[in-house]
């Protein structure tokens, strides 16, 4: 009888190479089919046809590439195709009421204005409205309602309109309208209150799915409630168990951000491995004591399937999210390798799972949370390798396993090497989105994943399954794991204190994280020919960059953008030369959402602006400042400029506690001052002037113009006609190449005197798509057209951006696949050729 042989010296479960390159070259075909659509497809078909030459020139390498081109082209058809499938839903979707039937899958309660309470139910259409079909998502907002939602009930109402998911473009991307699309969510409606909306059919958790987990969660999160008084600890809680972070303060979620530590909040790869490792372990043991079953078969296999299941269920009742589903697969490659009697690559593993997502979902590869979680991991599995190596050929005594404190020194050195590894990948991913790495991450993760993502999370497990038989028994689970929770919140909140915890690095473009990450890679590599063609590739790379910015400071250029901020004014400037920077306002919608923190913060991390010369606050209403406290509290300012005017606002004094705990110089402007010059631009005020120092608010709104040789950028602010009247009294040269337009396109402003005394070659108008004051006027706007100006409004375009390099500007905008109004007029430029022309015309 021959030898059973062991686990790992099995054949491997999978290819243990090729996955990881289909994998590769699926998520590079997908990114590149989503942001270059037809070219890319059109490149990667040229390249499939020298698939052949390769192969008959070294097989191995040939295959490889195929591997990767083909996957590449696969996936770059299916993100065109999903974005064509995007634009012709959006383009059905007609703005009129509509009556809904459907049955609600998720809900989530809101406040509306006043602090009424509002709900917002996604529905599962189980009947037409079209343009809708039945079994389409509609995502519907109640802004008052007096009764109590359920998952799984089936509704009738009606709703004002139906309108496309859209959110704020900035950066070549609206992330809500692509997250909207990839939950299914077609389209969005609101209604003023639940009044006319009916149950038809109430919820059936014993035989509906989600109904089943909604009923789940809001039991769990009763419990909680009794049990654990302090809500922090139960929020953490909350996010440990059914995946719900919506009630974590937003204090301390910035700590864990901070720390480095947030990965615990949301149900991840630490949580089902932790899951999945305890059950197996339990199972196989519990298995191993029946003498019948273990006489027959290898109890490691119906344990490897006993532990699948808790698992999935657990990422259900998460919610499903990125990192879990990622998580679930690799965990069941690993426990289908031991059911099969397979060595389980863990390279194949984590390939298998970005190839299910990207499949699943053609635009996940762009969620930074898909990106840190993968990164994380190969960070892990590659310095883990290397760690074991070393361990195992120059290990020293301490580190010896046959000894305890040698298992117990390798428990700690392999933590410290585990934290390191994730810190370094996944520091250009955070750099890139969030401007920041966590300096301190080793010591908050040693002690914070041990206490909150082992003990608490087996703990809180634990209770959540002994709910249904034992309700107190479960809520003295519940209350021990807050014990642990309560000490890590407090460690991370002193530490996210510490000026030292995280370092401010923002960088600016693809090509930068491209750069750092071969580099990493590079050296993680072993030795041999995968390293070499790494660093070939990481060589290649730097030099891509360094020639970038050598032409960038050969052919210097002003860049002017214009962010969309909702209902509002936030207009980046960047002079050339010197690396100049002034913020022109920075929004404010009202509400709970920070238009400096979610959109003006992060569009100057992308801008790659590290500090600020200056930020500018044309006049102190509330969608000009709203937003300048995070940005004056997040990036370095030097001055903050003004027109002297104050605001008794609550949010306004906030923003001058800033500018003071900041150390920020404040500066008074009026007509004829330069507060800042380069070699080559200058910012010039240009309004208002002393006399009109007890004008309106709007009227003495501070008036700017940059200038970069032929180029002239007018910043009017909220201007009205007498405050453009006063302008071109004081400026007799008030010509333009783009002029913001005033007061986001109210009637009371853009004069026909302004027009024609400004004559630019493009408008731009800051406002919200469907905002309540119904702007921009159509006299308005057709007043600039007559006067020979394109126009654009960020509510359609997204982000504007304009770019000078003295003679010739060029127009991009956020928006690629906007439509021109019923007027005519061009809502974006994707490739600005009518403005580009006609703005270098006027420039030069």
């Amino acid at each position: 009888m021959s030898a059973v042989r062991p686990l790992s010296a099995r054949r491997p479960l999978a290819w243990p190479w090729r996955l990881p390159l289909v994998a590769v070259g699926i998520v590079v075909g997908q990114s590149a089919g989503a942001w270059y659509g037809g070219s890319a497809i059109a490149l990667l078909a040229a390249v499939t046809a020298g698939l052949p030459a390769a192969w008959l020139w070294r097989r191995r390498t040939g295959t490889g590439l195929a591997l990767v081109v083909l996957a590449a082209l696969a996936g770059a058809l299916q993100a065109t195709g999903s974005a064509a499938a995007r634009a012709a839903s959006a383009a059905s979707i007609a703005d009129g009421p509509a009556e809904l039937f459907g049955r609600v899958v998720a809900h989530r309660p809101q406040r509306a204005r006043g602090g009424a309470r509002a709900v917002s139910l996604d529905l599962r259409l189980t009947s037409d409205a079209p343009p809708l079909v039945r079994g389409q998502r509609v995502r519907v907002t109640l802004w008052s309602t007096e009764r109590e939602w359920r998952v799984g009930e089936s509704v009738r109402g009606r709703v004002r309109a139906l309108r496309v998911p859209r959110g704020f473009c900035n950066a070549g991307s609206d992330g809500y309208a692509r997250a909207m699309w990839r939950k299914g969510i077609v389209a969005t409606a609101s209604a003023a209150s639940d009044r006319g909306w009916t149950v038809t059919a109430a919820a059936h958790p014993w035989r509906d799915l989600d109904a089943a987990l909604a009923a789940a969660r809001q039991r769990i999160a009763a419990a909680l409630a009794r049990a654990v008084p302090d809500p922090g600890a139960r929020a953490v809680l909350a996010a440990l168990v059914y995946g719900d972070q919506s009630d974590v303060p937003e204090e301390l979620r910035r700590a864990y951000a901070r720390t480095g530590t947030a990965h615990v909040l949301s149900v991840s790869g630490l949580h089902i491995a932790v899951v999945a490792t305890t059950c197996f372990a339990l199972s196989r043991r519990l298995l191993a004591h029946w003498p019948w079953l273990a006489a027959r078969v290898l109890v490691a296999r119906p344990a490897a399937l006993a532990a699948l299941l808790p698992s999935a269920l657990y990422a259900l009742l998460s919610g499903g999210a990125v990192a879990t589903m990622r998580s679930l697969v690799m965990a069941a490659a690993a426990l289908g390798g031991v059911v099969l009697l397979r060595r389980t690559e863990l390279w194949s593993a984590l390939a298998a799972a970005a190839i299910v997502l990207c499949l699943v979902d053609p635009g996940v590869a762009e969620d930074p949370s898909f990106q840190l979680s993968f990164v994380a991991v190969a960070g892990l599995v590659a310095a883990g390798r290397r760690w074991a190596r070393w361990r195992t050929e120059r290990g020293v005594r301490w580190l010896d396993p046959s000894t305890s404190f040698g298992r117990a020194g390798g428990v700690v050195a392999g933590a410290v090497v585990a934290a390191l590894a994730a810190g370094f990948a996944t520091g250009p991913i955070t750099a890139y989105h969030f401007g920041s790495i966590a300096t301190l991450g080793v010591l908050a993760n040693l002690i914070v994943v041990p206490l909150v993502g082992t003990i608490a999370l087996l703990a809180a497990l634990a209770g959540t399954v002994l709910l249904p038989l034992s309700g107190g028994a479960a809520e003295v689970l519940f209350a021990t794991a807050s014990w642990f929770i309560l000490p890590a919140n407090a460690f991370v909140s002193w530490l996210a204190a510490s000026r030292w915890c995280a370092l401010d690095v923002a960088l600016a473009s693809l090509l930068d994280v491209a750069c750092v990450m071969t580099v990493l890679a590079a050296i993680a590599a072993s030795a041999g020919a995968l390293r070499r063609g790494v660093v070939g590739i990481a060589c290649g790379l730097v030099l891509l960059r360094v020639g970038q910015g050598i032409l960038d400071d050969i052919a210097p250029r002003l860049e002017v953008r214009f962010l969309d901020v909702g209902q509002g004014d936030a207009i980046l400037v960047r002079l050339p030369e010197d690396e100049a920077a002034v913020l022109v306002d920075g929004g404010g919608l009202g509400g709970s959402l920070d238009p400096g923190e979610s959109v003006v913060v992060p569009s100057l991390r992308r801008a790659g602006v590290a500090s600020l010369s200056a930020v500018a606050l044309t006049h102190p209403d509330y969608d000009h400042y709203g937003g300048l406290a995070a940005v004056v509290g997040t990036v370095p300012v030097r001055e903050f400029w003004s027109s002297g005017r104050q605001s008794g606002n609550a949010t306004f004094r906030a923003l001058g506690r800033v500018l003071a705990e900041r150390g920020v110089a404040r500066r008074t402007l009026g007509t004829g001052d330069e507060p800042l010059r380069t070699a080559a631009a200058v910012v010039r005020v240009i309004h208002p002037s002393a006399s009109l120092r007890d004008a309106g608010e709007n009227d003495s709104s501070l008036a700017l113009l940059v200038a970069h040789g032929a180029s002239r950028v007018l910043l009017t602010g909220d201007l009205q006609g007498p405050g453009e009247a006063a302008l071109l009294r004081t400026t007799p040269d008030a010509a333009a190449t783009v002029v913001k337009v005033a007061h986001h396109g109210s009637r009371t402003s853009s004069t026909r005197a302004l027009v024609a005394r400004s004559q630019p070659g493009l408008a731009v108008a800051l406002l919200g798509r469907n905002n309540r004051f119904h702007f921009p006027a159509r006299e308005v706007r057709e007043r600039w057209r007559r006067g020979g100006a394109g126009w654009l409004e960020t509510g359609d375009a997204g982000e504007i951006v304009v770019r000078s390099d003295g003679q010739l500007e060029v127009v991009e905008s956020c928006r690629r696949d906007a439509e021109p109004d019923p007027a005519g007029n061009l809502a974006a430029a994707p490739d600005a050729s009518p403005f580009a022309r006609v703005a270098a015309s006027r420039a030069s």
